[in-house]
């Protein structure tokens, strides 16, 4: 039952949005972290590549230039999340830092992309805070919702 609820939602949520029109971007590692659109941990976590993507899918949509640029933070900076459960209490390392330069891109592409007028607001923070423990191997979400 559950699981069909959860189905529908996903179905409801695809239709509300616009399928982009995708143009090619380049990236470009820069040695300053200050010139860096957004930077990337040295472990290259399924996280930095949705760093990546989110970046990527807004220059698409907003066209703002052919590049990207990024920038190796040397030291992953990771914070210690306690989540709880009907288990009891699971401490696990998220990339904080990292998924929180995506807050600002994801509710950028959310305003362009979904087209129902009842948007919800703070999607990116949302989407965030839903992602670190998924990301950091945590199974919190249903499959269906992850998809």
């Amino acid at each position: 039952m559950l699981e069909k609820k959860f189905r529908n939602i996903v179905t409801q949520v695809k239709d509300s949005f616009l399928v982009p029109e995708y143009h090619e971007v380049r990236i470009r590692y820069v040695e300053i972290k200050d010139e860096a659109d957004f930077w990337l941990t040295p472990e290259h976590t399924l996280s930095d590549y949705f760093v990546l993507g989110s970046f990527a899918l807004l220059n698409s949509l907003k066209e703002l230039k052919p590049e990207i640029t990024v920038y190796h933070e040397p030291f992953s900076k990771r914070s210690k999340v306690t989540l709880l459960s009907d288990a009891g209490s699971k401490p696990i390392w998220v990339e904080a830092d990292l998924l929180l330069q995506i807050v600002e891109p994801i509710n950028t592409i959310y305003e362009e992309l979904y087209q129902k007028e009842d948007k919800f607001m703070m999607v990116g923070l949302g989407l965030v805070t839903a992602l670190m423990p998924q990301l950091a191997g945590a199974d919190m979400l249903p499959s269906e919702l992850m998809e």
